[in-house]
């Protein structure tokens, strides 16, 4: 155990102790090899290197083109996408997901019902901002996924996905990750004429 000695606060290995200290002294160690900026985490400077001169993540799947800021990352996307293991298990339904993440979002969504985003064009309300700007292309036409085979456009990887399979008989190469925990469906009871009135209800909220 190592112990610091300025905060007493205890850490498992030598490295973490290290790591921690630096919040104290204020040190910089981590430099930008190319423009010089520094940093006092090494994450960080992994951080600036992708975003600002173009560095891609460093830990790549070996099984596909995925690539991961951390190895945590990546063992967790290896264990639920390469092995199908879903540890976390909700304790109100049973329901398992791959990720902590995912479990979170499901209880959100499936047993709070917590759906905070909501479409100021027809009141449709999403528990992710992710599905919300899915949802928007509907009302504003954009179709950014494009079959590399045939040129066909859709507003969502997941349908572009499906569509490959169905009609090429090919997997899709940039298929993203999804956890089955995350893929949030509509509020329920939103059929024709009930969805009018929460719409309307919801425009006049929001204009």
């Amino acid at each position: 155990m190592y112990i610091c000695s300025i905060c007493s606060l205890n850490f498992k290995t030598k490295e973490e102790l290290r790591v921690h200290v630096v919040s104290h002294t204020g040190e910089m160690p981590h430099k930008c090899s190319t423009c010089n900026e520094q940093f006092m985490y090494k994450k960080n400077l992994t951080m600036h290197l992708m975003k600002v001169h173009g560095h891609p993540k460093p830990h790549a799947c070996p099984q596909c083109p995925k690539t991961f800021l951390t190895r945590t990352e990546l063992r967790v996307h290896e264990a639920a996408k390469h092995r199908g293991e879903k540890p976390f298990v909700c304790e109100e339904c049973g329901h398992r997901a791959s990720s902590r993440n995912g479990l979170q979002m499901h209880i959100k969504a499936i047993h709070r019902n917590e759906r905070p985003f909501v479409c100021n064009i027809c009141g449709h309300a999403f528990s992710q901002k992710n599905n919300l700007n899915m949802h928007l292309r509907v009302h504003s036409g954009e179709r950014p996924y494009q079959c590399h085979l045939c040129g066909k456009t859709f507003r969502t990887q997941a349908v572009l996905h499906n569509y490959l399979q169905q009609q090429h008989d090919s997997p899709d190469p940039l298929m993203e990750d999804e956890d089955d925990a995350d893929v949030i469906k509509p509020v329920a009871g939103n059929n024709k004429r009930g969805f009018a009135h929460r719409a309307a209800f919801t425009l006049q909220h929001f204009s």
